[in-house]
């Protein structure tokens, strides 16, 4: 999958395991309606992990990409014993417009 949008923020590298490092940004992928020019928000937070977290290193805050990602999903039991379900949007790829 693919989106086009501007950087709108970088949080953080969080390391969570020896072997996953995690950076998570904000993309701006709003539009404009055609009829009455009006802007219609669409802020949607992706992220990077690993080797793939140099790439978007190499970008800054309001710059134009677009980005690749795949979403992720998957069941968890939390500390309690609860069953949960965690979803990420996962960027491998910039291409910088």
């Amino acid at each position: 999958m693919e989106i086009i949008g501007s950087i709108f923020a970088i949080e953080e590298k969080q390391v969570k395991t020896d072997k996953f490092t995690v950076q998570e940004f904000i993309l701006d992928a709003g539009t404009f309606d055609q009829y009455t020019g009006e802007k219609r928000e669409n802020y949607l937070k992706l992220q990077c992990s690993n080797n793939r977290i140099e790439e978007l290193e190499k970008l800054k805050i309001h710059d134009r990409v677009k980005v690749f990602f795949y979403p992720r999903g998957r069941f968890f039991k939390d500390k309690e014993g609860k069953d949960g379900h965690a979803q990420n949007l996962d960027a491998y790829k910039f291409e910088k417009l």
